[in-house]
């Protein structure tokens, strides 16, 4: 089994609103692993995620303002 590379976090303020991104981004924005990103949606703890067939993708705009908010990464990260 070879090693995953962890994913560097996307800058958010970079990226336009409207732009969406995945789950492994969302982990490595929150600092969390991906199953997480997944329970937490699956808990209504996230932003709900918009599926495209078996895609899902997260609005870059809703998780700005989601953690603009006060999404606490830390607490987030202290889960995974």
């Amino acid at each position: 089994m070879t090693p995953t590379a962890t994913q560097r976090p996307p800058d958010l303020d970079a990226l336009p609103a409207d732009a969406h991104i995945d789950a492994e981004a969302v982990a490595a924005v929150l600092s969390c692993c991906v199953r997480h990103v997944h329970r937490m949606a699956a808990a209504r703890e996230l932003p709900a995620p918009l599926r495209i067939g078996q895609l899902v993708r997260w609005r870059v705009g809703t998780l700005r303002d989601w953690l603009r908010r006060g999404a606490d990464r830390q607490e987030v990260a202290s889960e995974c």
